[in-house]
């Protein structure tokens, strides 16, 4: 059964529970994680994690049945990092050390086993140098892709 909602929880609880030592190699600070909506007045800490598939336009692809007859999908979505209320320079040093962080962390777990999915990929990374006209938020958008049995 596909339960989306699931889904998004076992990705937080993964970034969440895994973050922090990727991001420390970068010097960076654990970010706050939410799984609301990319809302840039109400989170105003200096790292913020938005995870939700309601901002990112899910797109479903179906694998077919696998060798062990268990039936998997394909989710694309994106997670976005904001980093804001730094110099320019730092904000955009931050951002690209964080995406780096956030596409090992992603791309490349140590134990494969310890990921809540089948596989989990980053496809493609935008970065936004500023973000709603205000030259106090940068942003990086990762784009994911996740197997899932359903």
């Amino acid at each position: 059964m596909m339960d989306l909602l699931r889904v998004e929880r076992n990705i937080v609880d993964y970034i969440d529970e895994n973050c922090e030592k990727h991001l420390e190699r970068f010097g960076l600070e654990k970010p706050q994680i939410t799984r609301e909506f990319l809302n840039l007045d109400k989170f105003k800490k200096k790292f913020t994690c938005f995870v939700n598939l309601h901002d990112s336009g899910i797109t479903f692809s179906d694998n077919g049945y696998q060798t062990d007859c268990q039936k998997t999908m394909t989710i694309r979505m994106s997670i976005f990092l904001l980093f804001r209320d730094d110099l320019p320079e730092i904000m955009e040093e931050r951002m690209l050390n964080g995406a780096s962080a956030f596409y090992e962390l992603l791309n490349h777990p140590q134990n494969r086993y310890c990921l809540p999915f089948n596989e989990m990929a980053v496809r493609e990374l935008k970065t936004f140098p500023i973000v709603a006209a205000n030259k106090h938020l940068l942003g990086a958008e990762l784009e994911i892709e996740i197997d899932v049995d359903i």
